[in-house]
């Protein structure tokens, strides 16, 4: 699971997800670590989530809960696209398939289909729960026939995210 999303119900699935799965792997993305050396942190949580999903583990892979502002509109959206960049860099260095991938916010869901994933085509195969609808990753993607969940910030209760995941292992 990415979770690029940092509006509040996004936080607030992220939080239930966690409580209910202890055992699940937790990576936060530094933002301001991010900002000074991206490099590092896709390198190394790229590494990591290989790690986990060769153990066959759940891993979720999000970014720091608090917004960082710029001086500027400008900077802020220089900082939103450098998260972005990080985020969809990380996916993209993975070398391990994982079983179902989760992109948890709008613009993350698309950075990571279209730059990570390479999806020109895919076939939305249903809902995995009401207005989450779940792809199937056409042949010319990093991973074809992936499930992935394009799951936007706003959407679900509280347990949305923990549900979906449930549905999924």
């Amino acid at each position: 699971m990415v979770v690029g999303s940092h509006v509040p119900k996004t936080t607030t699935q992220l939080n239930h997800l966690r409580a209910q799965m202890p055992d699940i792997v937790a990576c936060e993305l530094s933002i301001d670590e991010i900002l000074t050396n991206a490099e590092k942190v896709v390198v190394t949580t790229a590494a990591m989530i290989d790690q986990q999903l060769t153990a066959d583990r759940n891993v979720v892979v999000f970014t720091s809960r608090t917004l960082r502002e710029g001086d500027s509109n400008e900077e802020n959206l220089s900082i939103s696209q450098s998260v972005s960049k990080c985020v969809a860099n990380i996916v993209a260095r993975i070398s391990i398939r994982p079983k179902y991938l989760i992109g948890k916010g709008g613009i993350t869901s698309s950075d990571i289909a279209t730059q990570s994933l390479q999806v020109k085509l895919a076939t939305v195969v249903g809902s995995i729960l009401p207005g989450i609808p779940v792809w199937r990753l056409g042949e010319e993607s990093r991973f074809p026939d992936l499930n992935f969940i394009v799951f936007p910030g706003n959407v679900g209760g509280e347990s949305a995210l923990f549900d979906a995941v449930k549905k999924l292992t």
